[in-house]
C-alpha cells in the first residue's frame, strides 16, 4: 500500500487532532469541508492551515 489516505481517514484523523488540541470539530457544509481535506491530502495546505480553515468555516 502507498501513502494515500482517503478523505474519510483524513477527516477522522483531523477530527481527533482537533479534539486533542481542545477544539470541538464543528460540522461544516460537507462540500467545503471536503475541499479543505482534499487540499490537505494533496499537500496544498498544511495541517495548521486545514485546522484554521475548518475552525473558521472558510475553504
Amino acid at each position: 500500500m502507498g501513502d494515500h489516505l482517503g478523505p474519510p481517514t483524513v477527516r477522522a484523523r483531523l477530527d481527533a487532532l482537533l479534539r486533542a488540541l481542545g477544539y470541538e470539530a464543528v460540522e461544516e457544509e460537507g462540500e467545503d469541508r471536503l475541499k479543505v481535506l482534499e487540499a490537505l491530502r494533496r499537500g496544498e495546505i498544511s495541517v495548521e492551515e486545514a485546522v484554521a480553515r475548518l475552525k473558521g468555516g472558510r475553504s
